[in-house]
Parts: structure tokens; sequence; C-alpha cells
């Protein structure tokens, strides 16, 4: 999926970077009605909005009758908000089968 098709929205600021090849959107902070307009006026093809628990917890219901009424699918992150901590990259790096005090610091494919 290239750059256009793909977007991370947190405020109206970052709707320039959206255009009507944009498929997938992930909210990064609660959206309001009139910028859920904003974007589905720009994206006339979006298939999907991702957005953290936190954020999906609070949507507004007329926004999800929106998005249901124009078939967009909303896959929600199970993640906590922030960064991750050094627990979940180091159980992180375990899984991928590398030591997370080798590779600290080091840039390392994924």
């Amino acid at each position: 999926m290239n750059s256009t098709e793909y977007a991370v929205v947190s405020g109206y600021s970052c709707l320039e970077k959206l255009s009507s090849k944009t498929k997938r959107i992930h909210l990064r902070k609660f959206i309001s009605k009139k910028l859920m307009n904003d974007i589905l006026t720009r994206c006339d093809d979006l298939k999907e909005i991702s957005l953290p628990k936190h954020i999906s917890e609070k949507i507004n219901v007329e926004i999800a009758d929106l998005l249901k009424k124009r078939s967009i699918s909303v896959s929600i992150s199970e993640n906590s908000p922030g960064r991750p901590n050094i627990l979940d990259n180091m159980i992180k790096w375990k899984k991928l089968g590398y030591d997370y005090y080798k590779v600290k610091g080091k840039k390392v494919a994924e």
C-alpha cells in the first residue's frame, strides 16, 4: 500500500495529506463529527478506519452510524496509548529471536 492509500490523522492539520485515493486511515486522537465529515469528503474511496481502543470507547453514535452506512470497516487496536514500555520491547524482540540488549540502539530489520 503506497503513501497515498494510507494516512494517519490526528487533527485538522493532517487533512492536507488525504486524497481521493486514500483507502485506509488511522485515527490517533478523538474525532469530531465535523472532522469525520471533512475526511469522508476528501476520501471518496475510503474502505477502513483503524483507531485505538481508548478512542473507540468514546466514538459518537452518529459517526458510527455514518461509517456503517458508507460500508467503512472499523478496526480497533488493543494496544495502550503511548510508547511501549521496556518489558513490551523485550518481549517483542525475544519473539523475533533477538536479545533486546544487543539490538537496543541499533537498527534491526523487522
